[in-house]
Formats: C-alpha cells, sequence, structure tokens
C-alpha cells in the first residue's frame, strides 16, 4: 500500500530500504535479496540470479572498469588512492543507491555467495564513478574482501585504504560507518597488510563506537573479533578476562540470535581454556555445546575454527575411529572454505588442521590395517593446506611464516621421517614465533619439538628443556588447563621450574643458611633472574639475558662474557652487544691482567679502586687501569666440573666500593645456573651444527640417489626400448606367418605340415611373450624400489577380472591338459596373473582352483570389504625351506625349478610388494608334491552390494582362441583406409606394413620423423602409425610440425598413434590394453598425438585403432 502511494524514485527507495531492513530482522535474507534487485531495477540496473551464467562475466566487466577508474584517478605521494575529483555533493539519486547497497550488500554477503562479488563491484564502480559519501566507506570494504577472496591482493590494499580514509579522515562522525568499515577492514583485510596485534585496539574502539551509536549488531561482531584475536595472538587469557566480562554484559543486553551465538561461543572458548577445576564430564558436555549446528556462517567459522583449536590442544589421537571422527570434522569446513578464504580465522584453521592431519597420519602408520584411501585423502589434505599458507606467506609472512615452519616441521618429522630437518624447522619457527609475540604457538612448538626430541630421538636433555621451555610459554599465555595436562604428563621434567616458585619456609631456610641481609638479599629477584637465564637456549639470547641479570644485581655501568679466550658479549652506554667475538688480547675495554688471574685461580676478584688497591700491586700497575683509572671492578670464573668455562667482567666506572658482599653473594647463587646454561647452550649448538651438516649430507646424498635413480631409469628404460623392438618384430612376424598358415591349410592337403609349421611359430612367441614378461617385471621392480607406483581407484567388477585373467591362460591350460576352476582387480589383475601363471607353470597335470570371497572389513558403518582371493594348484608344490624365501627377490624354489620350469624370481616378489601397497597381505601353504596355495587380500571400497559372498564359475578348456581369423573382420567400411608408417627400424616396418595389409589399407613408410613430415606434406593419410625414437627427428616434433601444418592447411586433425617401446607403468590409454609410461605419455599427448602405445604391437592392436577411426 505505501508502494502506491509512492510518487518518485527517492520514495521508492525508502520503503524498499525499509523492507530489506525489516527481512533481514527477521532472518529472511532470500526476500531480501528480491526486494533489492527489484530496487535496484528502479534505479537502472539488473542484478541477476545466482544461478545465471552472466554472473562470472559482469563481475570481470566491472572489474575492469574498476580498474581503469583507479588508473584514472592515480595516487597521492604516499601512495594513497588521489580522491580528490571524489569529494562532491551526491544528487539524489546517488544517495538512493547509495543507502539501497549499503542495506542490500549486507544480505548478500550472509546469503549469496555468487551475487555478493558482482553485487559489491557494481556499488564500488558506481562510488569511485561518482563521489564519497558516509556510507561509501562500508561499501569499499566489501568489495575488498571480493578483492581478497580473488587474491588480488594489490589492489584490495588500495580500495580497503581508501575505505577507512573515508571513514576515519572524511566523515570521521558517523560513528555507524566508522565502526562498520573497521570491522570489516581488521577481520578481512589488516592481517594481509599489517602485524595482527594492532588489530585488537582497534576493535576495542569500533565496539565502544558500535555501543555509543546504536550500531549494536557490527559492535558485537567486532567484539568478537577482538576476542578472537586476543586468542590468537596469545595475550595473556588471564589479563584480558575481565575486558570480556565487560563486554560480554554490554552484548547481553542487546537481543538477535547471531549475536547470542557469537558470545556463548567466546565464554565457551575461554572456559574451555581456564577451566582446570571441570569434570571431564562437564568439558564433553561443553565440547558438544561447542559444536552444535549453526544458522549463520560467522559462527560456523568460528566454531570450527577454537573446535580445532582445543581438539589439538587437549585431545589426542590413538585409534582409527578418532581418525576418521577427526576427518568427518574436516570435511564441514569445506562447507564454509569460500566463505572464510579471506578472514584470518582460516589462516588459525588451516594451521591447527594441518598439525591434526600430521597427528592422525602418526597414528595410522602405527595400525596394523586401515583404509589406504583415507591415508591418501589426509595426504592431499595436508598437501592442500601447505600450498595455501605458502602463498599466504608470500604476502604478508609476519603473520603466517612462524606456523608454515612448524607445519614443515611436523612433516618432516612425522611423515618424512627427515628428522634432521624438521629440528630446523622447529628452531626456526620458535625463533619467528618469539619475535611476532605469539605466546601460543612458542608454546606449541616448543612442546612438539620436545615430544620429538623424546619420544623419536630418545634425548631426555633436550626434551627437558623444550619442554620446561613450553610449560613457561603456557603459564605466560595462562591457560591453565593446559598448564595442569603439561604438569600431569611430564612431572619428572617440569618438576624444577615447578618449584621456582618455593614456600616460605624454604625461603626462610636459604636465607639463614647464607646469612645474609633482607635489604639486599631479594630470594624473588634470583628465582626471577635464574628462570630468566634457564629460559634461553639461543647463545646471543642467553648471553643477553646472562649481561641484563648482572648489570641490574650487581648496579655495573660496563660489562664483559669472555668465552674460550674471546669477549662474547659487552654491554655499555645501556646497550647490550653479543655479536662482538673479540679475541682476549685484541680487547680494549677491560683489564685482561684480572682476567688471567681469575682463569689460572679460579677465585673471583672484587676491587673498591682498582688504580690504588695496594692487594694487586701488578693489577694497579696495568696500562689499561691506569690509563682509566679504574674504580670498582668485580670479575668472576663461571665454573663447570671444575672447568673455568667463561668470565664474568664488571665495572662501575662512576664510583668505587660498588660492588657489595651481598651482591656477590647473589651473583654466586646465579652463577651456577649460568654456568648451567651456557653448557647447555654450547651442547645444543654443537649438536644442532652436527644435524645441519648431517641434513647437509643426507640432502646431497639425496639428490646423488635421486641423480642415480634417474640414470638407472634412463637405463632401464634404454634397455628395455631396444629388447621390445625385436619383440616386435618376432610377435608381428608370427602372426603373419599363422595367418599364412590359415591361407595355406585351405588350399594345401599336407595339413601335417601346417600344423608343426604352426607349433614352433607358436614356440616362437611364447619365447617373445615370456621375454616381454620379464621386461615388465623388471620395469615394475624399478618402480617399486623407487616408490614410484601408485594406486589409482575405480569403479570394479571384479568376476571380469578373473575371467579375463582365466582367458590369458586358457591355452595355455587346454597343452597341460589342466581343469581351471573359477570359484569366485591394474594391480589386483596383475597379482592374480602373476599366482596363476606360476600355478600353471608348477602344475603338469592336475587341477587350479581360483576363489574369490568377500567380507565386511572394519565397524558396522564402513563401506569397505576385504577381498580375500586364493590359487591352488596340484602341482610339485614347495619345500619347507624354500617357503622362508619365497617372496625374496630372485628366489627361486629349486635349482631343478630355475632349469626346468624358468623364470626371474621376481614374480612373487613383486606380488607381495603390490599386495602390501594396497593395504593386504599375501600367505603361501604348501606340501612336496601335492600343490600349494597363495593366499592375497586387499581392501575395496563397496560400491554396490554384493550378490554373494562367494562366486563360483566353470571354465570351458577346451576352446583355444590363440589364431586370429582376419578374413572374418569387418573391413568393408574402411577397406581405402590411406596409412602413413614412420618407424625407423627395418623390420618394425616390414611388420606393421604387413599387419595394415591384412586390413586392405594402402600405405607409405618413412624412415624419420623429418622424412615422415615431408610426405604428409605431399599426400592425405587417414592414419599415422608414428614411433617416437628415431634419428634425424623424434616422432614428438614431428607430430607437432604437423599438427601446426593442419592449422595452416585448416584441414581436420589426423589420427596419429604413438608408437614406444618403452613400458614403464602408467595408465592405460583408449584402445591399448598395455602399459607406458606417464612421462611419455604427457610428451606425446603434448605435442599432438592422439593415442599411445606401446611395443610390441599385435594384430589385434592395429585392427582396434582402424576399427576406432570409424567413429572420427
Amino acid at each position: 500500500m505505501l508502494m502506491a502511494r509512492a510518487t518518485n524514485k527517492i520514495e521508492k527507495n525508502s520503503i524498499y530500504v525499509q523492507q530489506i531492513l525489516q527481512s533481514n530482522t527477521f532472518s529472511k535474507l532470500n526476500e531480501s535479496l528480491s526486494v533489492g534487485r527489484e530496487a535496484l531495477k528502479e534505479l537502472g540496473i539488473n542484478l541477476p540470479n545466482n544461478d545465471s551464467p552472466d554472473v562470472a562475466h559482469l563481475f570481470n566487466k566491472e572489474l575492469d572498469l574498476i580498474v581503469k577508474r583507479l588508473e584514472e584517478l592515480g595516487k597521492t605521494p604516499d601512495g594513497y588512492i588521489d580522491c580528490s575529483e571524489m569529494l562532491k555533493p551526491a544528487d539524489q539519486e546517488t544517495q538512493c543507491f547509495s543507502t539501497l547497497t549499503t542495506s542490500l550488500i549486507v544480505t548478500a554477503y550472509l546469503y549469496d555467495e555468487k551475487i555478493f562479488p558482482l553485487l559489491a563491484s557494481i556499488t564500488a564502480r558506481v562510488i569511485l564513478e561518482t563521489c564519497l559519501m558516509p556510507a561509501s566507506s562500508t561499501s569499499l570494504a566489501y568489495f575488498a574482501i571480493v578483492l581478497v577472496s580473488k587474491s588480488e591482493f594489490n589492489l584490495a590494499r588500495d580500495v580497503s585504504n581508501l575505505a577507512m580514509h573515508c571513514a576515519t579522515k572524511l566523515f570521521p562522525d558517523h560513528l555507524a560507518e566508522r565502526c562498520r568499515t573497521t570491522h570489516l577492514y581488521n577481520i578481512f583485510c589488516h592481517h594481509w597488510f599489517r602485524p595482527i596485534c594492532e588489530i585488537i585496539p582497534s576493535s576495542k574502539e569500533a565496539f565502544t563506537m558500535g555501543l555509543d551509536c546504536g550500531e549494536t549488531t557490527y559492535a558485537v561482531y567486532t567484539f568478537s573479533a577482538s576476542c578472537c584475536m586476543h586468542l590468537y595472538c596469545g595475550n595473556n587469557i588471564n589479563l584480558v578476562i575481565n575486558d570480556i566480562k565487560t563486554g560480554l554484559a554490554a552484548a547481553r543486553k542487546y537481543k538477535n540470535h547471531i549475536i547470542d551465538e557469537l558470545v556463548s561461543q567466546v565464554e565457551c572458548v575461554y572456559k574451555m581454556l581456564v577451566s582446570i577445576h571441570l569434570t571431564p564430564e562437564q568439558l564433553k558436555a561443553m565440547d558438544d555445546q561447542l559444536f552444535e549446528p549453526l544458522v549463520n556462517k560467522l559462527p560456523q567459522v568460528r566454531h570450527l575454527t577454537h573446535r580445532l583449536m582445543l581438539r589439538f590442544l587437549f585431545d589426542g589421537v590413538s585409534t582409527l575411529d578418532d581418525v576418521n571422527n577427526e576427518y568427518q570434522c574436516m570435511l564441514k569446513i569445506d562447507e564454509i572454505l569460500p566463505f572464510m578464504v579471506s578472514m584470518y580465522d582460516n589462516v588459525i584453521l588451516l594451521f591447527y588442521e594441518s598439525l591434526m592431519l600430521v597427528r592422525c597420519i602418526k597414528c595410522l602408520r602405527g595400525l596394523d590395517s586401515f583404509d589406504p584411501l583415507l591415508k591418501q585423502e589426509l595426504n592431499a589434505r595436508l598437501d592442500r593446506n601447505v600450498s595455501s599458507l605458502t602463498l599466504w606467506n608470500n604476502i604478508y609472512s609476519d603473520n603466517i611464516l612462524n606456523k608454515l615452519l612448524l607445519i614443515k616441521a611436523q612433516i618432516s618429522a612425522y611423515v618424512l621421517d627427515e628428522g634432521y630437518v624438521s629440528l630446523k624447522y622447529y628452531k626456526e619457527s620458535i625463533k619467528e614465533s618469539e619475535k611476532q609475540q605469539f605466546t601460543q604457538e612458542t608454546a606449541v612448538a616448543l612442546e612438539l619439538e620436545g615430544e620429538y626430541w623424546l619420544n623419536v630421538l630418545q634425548d631426555q636433555d633436550h626434551g627437558k628443556l623444550c619442554i620446561q621451555r613450553s610449560y613457561n610459554a603456557y603459564k605466560k599465555w595462562g591457560i591453565t588447563r593446559k598448564v595442569k595436562d603439561l604438569l600431569s604428563k611430564y612431572d619428572h621434567l617440569v618438576e624444577s621450574v615447578v618449584q621456582l616458585s618455593p614456600s616460605t619456609s624454604n625461603a626462610s631456610s636459604l636465607t639463614n643458611t647464607m646469612n645474609l641481609n633482607s635489604a639486599y638479599f631479594d630470594l624473588k629477584s634470583i628465582l626471577r633472574g635464574s628462570h630468566v637465564i634457564s629460559s634461553s637456549i639461543d647463545i646471543h639470547k642467553l648471553l643477553s639475558n646472562i649481561m641484563k641479570i648482572v648489570i641490574e644485581t650487581a648496579g655495573a655501568t660496563d660489562g664483559s662474557i669472555i668465552l674460550e679466550g674471546r669477549v662474547e658479549a659487552q654491554y655499555s652506554n645501556n646497550n647490550i652487544d653479543t655479536e662482538c667475538s673479540i679475541p682476549l688480547d685484541q680487547w680494549k675495554d677491560g683489564c685482561k691482567s684480572i682476567v688471567d688471574h681469575v682463569t689460572r685461580d679460579q677465585t673471583s676478584i672484587v676491587l673498591g679502586c682498582a688504580h690504588t688497591d695496594p692487594l694487586y700491586e701488578y693489577i694497579k700497575n696495568d696500562p689499561y687501569v691506569m690509563s682509566r683509572h679504574t674504580k670498582s671492578v668485580l670479575c668472576m670464573p663461571v665454573i663447570y666440573q671444575n672447568e673455568v668455562k667463561a668470565v664474568l667482567y664488571l665495572e662501575n666506572t662512576l664510583t668505587t666500593d660498588c660492588f657489595k658482599s651481598e651482591q656477590v653473594n647473589v651473583l654466586n647463587i646465579l652463577i651456577t645456573q649460568v654456568a648451567i646454561s651456557l653448557e647447555n647452550s654450547k651442547f645444543f649448538d654443537s649438536r644442532m651444527k652436527a644435524m645441519e651438516e648431517l641434513a647437509e649430507v643426507q640432502t646431497n646424498r639425496a639428490r646423488e640417489e635421486e641423480a642415480f635413480r634417474r640414470k638407472q631409469e634412463e637405463f632401464i628404460d634404454r634397455i628395455c626400448h631396444e629388447i621390445r623392438n625385436p619383440i616386435q618384430g618376432i610377435t608381428g612376424n608370427c602372426e603373419v606367418i599363422n595367418h599364412l598358415l590359415m591361407k595355406l591349410s585351405r588350399t594345401t592337403t599336407n595339413i601335417n605340415l601346417v600344423e608343426e609349421i604352426h607349433s614352433y611359430v607358436g614356440s616362437i612367441s611364447s619365447c617373445a611373450q615370456y621375454q616381454k614378461v620379464i621386461t615388465d617385471d623388471v620395469l615394475t621392480l624399478s618402480k617399486l624400489e623407487f616408490n614410484q607406483v601408485t594406486l589409482v581407484a575405480q569403479q570394479t567388477e571384479i568376476s571380469n577380472v578373473f575371467t579375463n585373467v582365466v582367458r590369458m591362460f586358457q591355452g595355455q591350460a587346454n597343452k597341460n591338459g589342466i581343469a581351471l576352476l573359477e570359484c569366485d582387480e591394474s594391480r589386483f589383475s596383475q597379482v592374480l596373473t602373476n599366482l596363476v601363471s606360476n600355478a600353471i607353470k608348477f602344475t603338469p597335470t592336475g587341477i587350479i582352483e581360483i576363489c574369490c570371497m568377500h567380507r565386511p572389513y572394519g565397524d558396522a558403518n564402513s563401506n569397505l570389504v576385504e577381498i580375500e582371493t586364493s590359487v591352488t594348484d596340484t602341482g610339485i608344490g614347495i619345500s619347507a625351506d624354500d617357503l622362508e624365501t619365497i617372496f625374496d627377490r630372485f628366489a627361486q624354489v629349486t635349482q631343478r625349478a630355475t632349469s626346468d620350469y624358468n623364470g626371474s624370481g621376481l614374480g612373487l616378489f613383486i606380488c607381495k610388494m603390490m599386495v602390501e601397497l594396497m593395504g593386504g597381505r599375501i600367505t603361501v601353504h604348501s606340501t612336496v608334491n601335492s600343490g600349494s596355495t597363495f593366499v592375497f587380500s586387499t581392501i575395496a571400497k563397496k560400491i554396490k552390494i554384493l550378490d554373494s559372498a562367494t562366486k563360483h564359475t566353470k571354465i570351458d578348456t577346451s576352446r583355444n582362441t590363440n589364431i586370429i581369423n582376419l578374413d572374418v573382420l569387418n573391413t568393408s567400411s574402411k577397406e581405402n583406409a590411406h596409412v602413413l608408417i614412420v618407424e625407423d627400424n627395418k623390420i618394425n616396418q616390414k611388420v606393421l606394413a604387413k599387419m595394415v595389409g591384412h586390413y586392405h589399407c594402402s600405405f607409405v613408410v618413412a624412415n624419420n620423423g623429418l622424412e615422415g613430415l615431408n610426405k604428409f606434406k605431399t599426400e592425405k593419410f587417414d592414419l599415422v602409425f608414428m614411433d617416437v625414437s628415431m634419428p634425424v627427428m623424434d616422432g614428438y616434433e614431428s607430430t607437432r610440425q604437423i599438427r601446426e601444418y593442419e592449422i595452416q592447411q585448416a584441414c581436420a586433425p589426423t589420427v596419429i598413434v604413438g608408437l614406444s617401446g618403452n613400458a614403464r607403468q602408467g595408465k592405460v590409454m583408449m584402445v591399448c590394453l598395455t602399459y607406458f609410461s606417464a612421462e611419455h605419455l604427457e610428451a606425446g599427448l603434448a605435442s599432438g598425438m592422439t593415442m599411445y602405445i606401446t611395443k610390441p604391437i599385435q594384430q589385434r592392436d592395429i585392427i582396434k585403432i582402424i576399427d576406432s577411426i570409424k567413429q572420427v
């Protein structure tokens, strides 16, 4: 009714804005967007639906216009966008647009992630083309969010700076806009360009502004963000808890379901962190409350982030159920990842998720059985996280580098088993965390390094140092529950740290023992000094801490620390230098005579006035003392195990008799801790240097091994290529002779002679095929040795695998007179093929039985099945002695077996490696002269319900299908196909020509790639067979130039089939039923080849290829 009474655009716009605000209040966000589309249409802007294909195109168009406009505006001398052109009054239509989009853009952000970027870009473009208004700052901040999510970081920095300039400098009195803009900038942009610690004071200011002006929703958003930043920065929880209580009390006054979620979340997280008095049941209930389903995305982001952090800090992963539960929770993250990609919460989320992933992978390595696919998925997710963090670290490293280094340390320690590399990453991560003052991440890194020292390297000394430092860091953070957990877990390691808070009686006892005046002897100062000294392991930081404590305790104006004849630290003019490293004979800031005396006699010297002291005449006459008129001097040896490890030299150049006995006594107490800490630091440095050297040696060794591996691969590939070329000639000629024999059998009466020739040809073909099997085994073994065999999960009809394997050996079984019974998968089939081949080989007569059974694997909800396959024969069997080594490389059952049955001794070794790779096991039971049973199991995913646990089929062994009858093939549709054969081997040329000729195709032969290219340009061909390795020009280059020629001539691409003798195992391509190298496939396809097959090529391969081009 109100809309009907509206007389102009301004009145209508006001009504639309009210409708949007009302719908937002009741969380009817879809309705808000519908109203917004109508309102924008009134202003001449058509906003498409989120399912429109034009959304992405329109956004890119708007972005191009914005970039062009920013180039027109230019920048000020200090690097900001020059907005002087936009400082003008806005007309009524622009005001209407600004008011409308300010309300609508929030709705799109919360509800429609596809429309939000487009709406934000349209709004930003209109602002840049017209003028700046108070509401412009919020709209520009939202557009900056879009730019960050699109990885346009430079543009995002410029736009976000313009938004903050607009809010704080141009329109500072509009508190609501300042609150909104500051919040958006802090949460989504600040951390990409500035340290995160700067966010907290800015957020506090925005929170106060929001409450003062009534912008309560953004005020509470800002408050929640401030709480999270306190957490992420590692600020002391006990110091910020009162601020949070004040904020919570203020936030609770405003009723809004999003506010309620955020506030309850903050309360819950801090209770979890601080509470140590709650029972496990109460903690579990609080944990459940924290992870309830939420309506709004922002609380979801925070809930998942905090959940991962709490789970990592307080809970372990020790069972397969724990791993599965963590993985399911991680999958929920993917649902909101597009929303949170520009938030700092995402950095924290991926940080703790990556640490949990390593924990899960570490857990799986200790389990006997699990789904191999689960480990692959965990590794893939971990790789994705490291890639994201590496990208973000390249943008602004101060907020991310320490986290990335710690993740790399954990991966090196527990995934890659590169222990000494991990220690380097641990050290760098701790150093970076301390530099950025991330207390909580310092504590976490120290704890993880301590665990590695203790549990993996079995080094109690270094482990103890790390755990003690971690305990202190957690205590500094104020996370009481974690402090208690750490104390309970490592009570014997952190005992000395706990005792740094002595009772009154202990203090009194120590005071009486020392017989010191309490005015001078401050036990708290001693304990604090001891704690500060013992908390450092880095030599430079340790020397700095020692110097700071002793100068403060003794009241000296100058000081030096001498280590092994060199001055390694100096204090002068309120400055500590730990990088000096001056030889003692070149030292000019102290008396060498005093240092020599203390080192020799291992006693301290205290001088009230060195240049007048009557007790030490030689000191009084020292050139340094005489020239400087040296006053108070204190020089003390640092003794450890009866050896002087260092000398402490102090001066007060202002007064005499400065160093009193009370101060000397205090220093005598501290000097013991100094000696221990210096020795620990020295040991740590030497250990780290040794580890770095070892890491460098291991890196060089790894490079050498990689180079050797590549050379070995190249050698094997080259040899196999050279072997397969003649095999191609042998098998190809055998097929041609068989074809000719078939024709001859129709006309000759001497059938016996034909059959005799056919049997000899079959023997030659069998030898060639056996040679091919040996070559394939060598290649597979090479891949296995260098961990280059990967599993490819795909839907498999398991019964088809068994049928194909049985058919493969049908002819051989007929020759032996064996009846094969099949009683119910690339690698599965390879294992089964090897076992069946062995069974036939070692069973002169009798029965071979193949049995396959499946049963559920894991718990009741698991979708995994265990497939158990057995191959039983009634052959010669295996002796008890041979059974122990049957799966070893090159193992043969007996010397007689080697001579009578042939074989490389690689088949069963490869089977065992393959089965273990698939997460299974293989066993054998055998009796001499009675037969053998090989049983192997694999774990697979169940795609559909299997009909029965065991499947039975009988095989007809009477048929023999070794000879292909080419005359009965359908050749009518391609009788005149014209084929180009590019091959440098003369025999292979003849074989290929004969095979193609059998199919009634004409052909032309070229001896190398250049010759083939020239012939292709002179004739039209339907098909090209292209060898990849040839002199003059190889097949890859020839194919590339053929494709370029086809483009120039605007003709359809010809089918080009790559031929190679390299058969390193990879994928299977189109009509090819053999293996080939993934590297060769990539090179072949990159050059433009249609498909790729390996030698030896059989007649049936040629038939399938020519048949397939009928479809082209």
